[in-house]
């Protein structure tokens, strides 16, 4: 029996076989499922754990924002706060200032009535009393009225001294002195009446200016009258005074 042979020489023959090599081995199927599944994992739980840090860090944020919010709102409001006290304690300040210069001025008010009202009570008396000297007809009685005169003007005017200011402290004691030097000569005119009537008269006549003097000073310390405005308002004032 004649067994033949294919050649072997022909070109892309193979011999037929169900043998593999292993070094050309297909690879499983299942292998690259499960590292396409197992990379998608991957970027699911990356893409998951950068969008927990993104709602942390948004949280964080939103916190942050509003804590600092509320604190800058309370430090708006203690500011308000701040300047609303400060606020009202200077109002209250010069509320209490403006009182204060009020009750002062009441004062001073009250301490010009009084002395002005004793000036010139003293300064009428004197007048009546020199005119009834002139006639001889100087009673006990007027001079009773001369002597109360004076001490209520003294001690309005020893009052004032504690209260009125310099200059108008300086006016009062210059019509003050006036008025004792006159008072002095009615007290001598009855021994010496010849030789001190004269004098009398004068020191009457030269009373009025200190005593207009007097006056002004304290109406522009209060504000009624304008500083230059003349000191002497003429006879009639003078009769009405």
């Amino acid at each position: 029996m004649v067994i033949f042979y294919e050649s072997t020489e022909v070109t892309g023959y193979r011999p037929c076989s169900t043998d593999v090599p292993a070094a050309t081995a297909v690879p499983p199927v299942d292998e690259p499922l499960q590292a396409v599944q197992s990379r998608r994992a991957d970027r699911s739980r990356g893409e998951r754990l950068n969008s927990s840090i993104s709602q942390i860090v948004i949280a964080v944020l939103g916190i942050g924002g509003t804590l600092a919010a509320a604190v800058i709102t309370q430090r708006g409001a203690d500011r308000a706060r701040t300047r609303e006290l400060e606020q009202t304690r200077q109002l209250q300040g010069e509320e209490r200032e403006y009182a204060a210069r009020q009750a002062q001025m009441e004062q001073r008010r009250t301490c010009y009535a009084a002395l002005g009202a004793g000036t010139r009570d003293l300064a009428n008396v004197m007048a009546i009393a020199l005119h009834a000297l002139e006639k001889g007809e100087l009673t006990e009685e007027l001079r009773s009225d001369l002597d109360r005169t004076r001490r209520d003007h003294r001690l309005r005017h020893a009052e004032a001294q504690m209260v009125l200011p310099d200059g108008a402290a300086r006016a009062a004691s210059t019509a003050n002195r006036y008025l004792g030097d006159l008072y002095g000569l009615l007290m001598r005119l009855p021994a010496r009446h010849g030789e001190g009537m004269e004098a009398a008269r004068e020191s009457l006549d030269k009373l009025w200016d200190p005593l207009w003097a007097m006056r002004h000073v304290m109406r522009v310390d209060l504000g009624i009258t304008a500083p230059d405005q003349d000191q002497r308002q003429g006879e009639a004032d003078r009769c009405q005074a």
